[in-house]
């Protein structure tokens, strides 16, 4: 379902990470040298640069549409620098279905703050994940 069938251009709370329990369970499912061993029972992360953002992308079970987070530290700069870079985010993963493959979760971590800050310098930077 998409934000125009929902009634407008919305993100729905049902598209997004918000707890901080399951952030914790994706980054922890991140193993550099490969896929999580089977026997710990945690889906294989994927983690990669992406200019200023680290993406980790994780499948979901059961055909369940994707979902987002975005961690934005204060280390990246102030309360209203850091919402801005999260508000962006949000935009660029909803208006831009084919960023991230479908029925993953998507964690974004945004790493510095520098420069400037637009809908195409994001789109761009989180297209360069692959």
């Amino acid at each position: 379902m998409t934000g125009h069938e929902a009634g407008g251009l919305r993100f729905p709370k049902s598209r997004r990470i918000l707890k901080r329990r399951e952030f914790l369970e994706i980054q922890s499912g991140v193993r550099r040298g490969g896929p999580e061993p089977e026997s710990k029972g945690r889906s294989p992360v994927r983690r990669r640069r992406a200019g200023r953002f680290v993406v980790l992308l994780r499948p979901r079970t059961g055909g369940q549409p994707g979902r987002l987070g975005v961690t934005v530290s204060s280390k990246v700069g102030v309360a209203v620098r850091r919402n801005r870079i999260r508000r962006l985010v949000r935009e660029a993963y909803r208006t831009s279905p084919d960023l991230f493959p479908r029925e993953h979760d998507v964690v974004v971590i945004a790493t510095t703050g520098d420069g400037e800050w637009t809908l195409g310098t994001v789109r761009e930077e989180l297209s360069r994940w692959r």
